[in-house]
C-alpha cells in the first residue's frame, strides 16, 4: 500500500519542504498482504541505476512483480519502500544524515 510516511533531504535543499503545516513526507510503499495499487513504469538503463540510488537515497528499493492491468505478467520493476532512520544510518553513516537532515529537527 502507499504510504506518506518519510521525509526526503532533497524536499528541504530544493525549498520543497513546509515546516509550518508538517509537508515534508515522501510517497513510498510498504508491504502489505494483499495489497496492490496501479502504478505507471518506466524503464531506466542500467548505466542510470547509480544516479537512480544516489537520488532515491531514503527508500529501500527492492524488486517486485509487475502486471498488465489485465492481470498478465509484465516482469518485474523496482519499487521504493518506506525505510527507516536506522537504515539509513548503516548505509549513508551520521555525517550524511546530519548534514541533510540534523538542522531540520
Amino acid at each position: 500500500r502507499r504510504v506518506f510516511r518519510h521525509p526526503a533531504g532533497i524536499f528541504f535543499t530544493r525549498g520543497i519542504a513546509r515546516r509550518e503545516t508538517n509537508e515534508v513526507s515522501s510517497l513510498s510503499v510498504e508491504e502489505c498482504e494483499g495489497g496492490s495499487f496501479l502504478v505507471s513504469t518506466f524503464e531506466i538503463g542500467e548505466d542510470e541505476l547509480p544516479v537512480f540510488y544516489e537520488r532515491e537515497e531514503e527508500f529501500h528499493i527492492v524488486e517486485a512483480p509487475v502486471e498488465e492491468l489485465d492481470g498478465s505478467d509484465a516482469g518485474a520493476g523496482l519499487l521504493c519502500l518506506s525505510s527507516t532512520d536506522a537504515a539509513y544510518l548503516a548505509t549513508h553513516g551520521r555525517d550524511k544524515f546530519a548534514s541533510l537532515y540534523g538542522s531540520h529537527g
